[in-house]
């Protein structure tokens, strides 16, 4: 797992991320227990779900004090809603303050 904490000036930053989804980059570059090395370049290892939003979501208890703007520059992606589900729950119980739901309209009827 990896954290990419750095401010994004490399434009070749999507295309090692492309690569290494395609299997292609780095080339063959495996550790005595098979890992694959990757680029320190490409983020910070975290080694759990926790140290992952601690590192892209640091002093999150806080979120009430921070410009929307520290938000909307930040993002946990994963392929799977389910550990989408997972890391949002997990971000909420960071995050100090009373819970509301919002509900939401399926379809709006006609009178």
């Amino acid at each position: 797992m990896k954290a990419h904490i750095h401010v994004i000036t490399d434009s070749d930053f999507p295309q090692q991320l492309l690569k290494i989804g395609d299997g292609i980059f780095p080339s063959p570059n495996l550790s005595e227990n098979c890992d694959i090395l990757l680029d320190e370049l490409l983020g910070q290892i975290v080694h759990n779900l926790d140290n992952l939003i601690d590192a892209v979501y640091p002093d999150i208890k806080k979120l009430h004090e921070k410009d929307f703007h520290w938000l909307c520059s930040r993002a946990i992606v994963s392929p799977r809603n389910d550990t989408v589900n997972e890391i949002n729950n997990m971000i909420l119980q960071k995050v100090s303050g009373q819970i509301k739901i919002y509900g939401y309209a399926v379809g709006l009827g006609r009178n």
